[in-house]
């Protein structure tokens, strides 16, 4: 085996050994006295009520990927414009490209109503 081989079989068990170590060594130090009320789930304090496979509504998911979509393109839009002076037109282009297929997007989903949370049938 050559010996860049090795580096990554090393690498790979290391890695592993860091995951697994902390685990046995917690599974072998704690306590273990589990009772009902231990077991019970945990509602913020409250004792639980209802199901607790209750289906979400769906509108829910929706606006979280709008926000996290609108939230990675300012994360994404930031390295082009502060390299734009290097860069010049082809950076601004980039940008507006990007911003336009958003604003797509974002038409589509204004369009047909995604936005808004209390729809109308």
């Amino acid at each position: 085996m050559s010996y860049e081989y090795a580096v990554v079989v090393v690498f790979m068990v290391v890695g592993i050994g860091m995951v697994l170590a902390p685990l046995v060594i917690g599974k072998l130090l704690r306590p273990h006295n589990p009772y009902p009320q231990k077991n019970m789930p945990y509602e913020c304090g409250k004792d639980p009520f209802g199901e607790a496979h209750s289906m979400f509504d769906i509108r829910l998911y929706t606006l979280m990927l709008v926000y996290l979509i609108f939230d990675v393109e300012f994360v994404t839009i930031v390295p082009p414009m502060l390299v734009m002076a290097n860069l010049g037109v082809p950076a601004l282009l980039e940008i507006f490209a990007f911003i336009g297929v958003l604003a797509l997007g974002l038409a589509y989903l204004w369009k047909h109503g995604h936005l808004e949370w209390v729809k109308t049938v």
